[in-house]
């Protein structure tokens, strides 16, 4: 009697041994060819043995013994263009992907704990997943299947160690923290700001589409679901960044002459109530009314038309009360509400330290 996946083709990542030589057993009892993928080396953060070419060896030998066909690739789902070659190959050689089950993973917990093994973490865990839906998706059909493999640990709060700092929460379980301490209490209206981009087109766009500086990126990671729960706590506001950025990866943006990547080319009010007025009012949709009422330029790009016209004239009513540029100085007396400084971490300060030497100096 044939299996459930007579005919089917399965990639499997971190194949050599563990969770994921278990699947590629059980998937080939089911009747389905298998593309096994591992690094085949130890990672110096890890302290437990990693798959290993023996180990891979016997995967392919429990595989060949179902009478099914598998091809074993050495290859780090931390490099992309790894995995992809190791895909691509796998699939012309097989005809066809009908199953993805991305299931690298590691714990890095050797001692001493340092910054390495976050970043090992992460970029196994985190990024190797990334990558395998990256490279897999073009060959995937209807009815295919995509099986991330990950930890209930995600799902419980406290749980992230950072190798410096230790056990971290959320964002807004910080400032939660913090509203409980005494410096808290002296300022109840203190509140963090999420600058949003609005259209759910350009944030799907975005999250498809690479960028050196938010390699974290992927599907979903720009939903807006969160929004009004955030917005309601009163410690994390939720701010227009724009209708779509801009966005040089998009089709079409909303601007008359389709600029790209420069808002300092928003030179009409058309242009203006596009980027602008629609997305206030989509965000304050999506945040129940809570939207707070500021604006961050695009890029830090802003010219004379919306500082001295378009927001003195139309700010208020299209939902703005303030507009922010990315010039990293301290607020000045005289300084245009519709041309506030702002620094911005990963570009004007990287760690704690940083941005407490910022603010004892301003």
């Amino acid at each position: 009697m044939a299996g459930r996946l007579e005919g089917k083709v399965a990639v499997i990542t971190g194949a050599a041994r563990g969770q994921g030589k278990s699947h590629c057993i059980r998937l080939a009892e089911e009747g389905a060819n298998i593309i096994a993928v591992d690094l085949q080396e130890q990672i110096d953060t890890v302290a437990y043995p990693l798959g290993s070419p023996d180990d891979m060896a016997d995967t392919v030998a429990q595989v060949e013994a179902l009478d099914r066909r598998i091809l074993a690739y050495k290859a780090d789902v931390r490099e992309r263009h790894q995995l992809r070659d190791a895909i691509d190959a796998g699939v012309a050689e097989l005809g066809r992907l009908d199953i993805v089950c991305a299931n690298a993973g590691i714990l890095p917990v050797k001692h001493p704990h340092s910054a390495q093994h976050f970043v090992d973490a992460m970029d196994v865990d985190f990024g190797g997943v990334m990558n395998a839906v990256a490279v897999t998706l073009p060959h995937l059909g209807e009815g295919a299947s995509i099986i991330l493999t990950g930890s209930t640990a995600g799902m419980m709060p406290k749980t992230l160690t950072n190798p410096a700092l230790g056990m971290q929460r959320g964002f807004a379980g910080a400032m939660a923290d913090f509203a409980a301490t005494a410096l808290g209490a002296q300022q109840p209206e203190l509140a963090a700001t999420s600058f949003v981009i609005a259209s759910p087109d350009a944030r799907r766009v975005m999250e498809s589409t690479f960028d050196a500086e938010y390699t974290y990126l992927g599907a979903g990671a720009l939903d807006d679901r969160w929004w009004a729960r955030a917005a309601a706590t009163g410690l994390l506001e939720i701010a227009n960044h724009s209708w779509d950025h801009l966005h040089p990866a998009l089709a079409r943006v909303a601007h008359s002459r389709q600029a790209r990547a420069d808002f300092t080319q928003v030179l009409t009010e058309a242009d203006a109530d596009a980027q602008i007025r629609a997305a206030a009012a989509y965000i304050a949709e999506r945040t129940g009314g809570r939207a707070a009422p500021y604006f961050a330029y695009p890029f830090g790009h802003y010219n004379e038309f919306l500082t001295r016209d378009y927001l003195p004239r139309h700010g208020e009513d299209a939902g703005v009360r303030a507009a922010f540029t990315t010039e990293p100085r301290a607020l000045r007396a005289g300084d245009s509400r519709w041309c506030l400084p702002r620094l911005t971490c990963g570009h004007h300060w990287t760690s704690p330290a940083a941005l407490l030497r910022i603010l004892a100096s301003a």
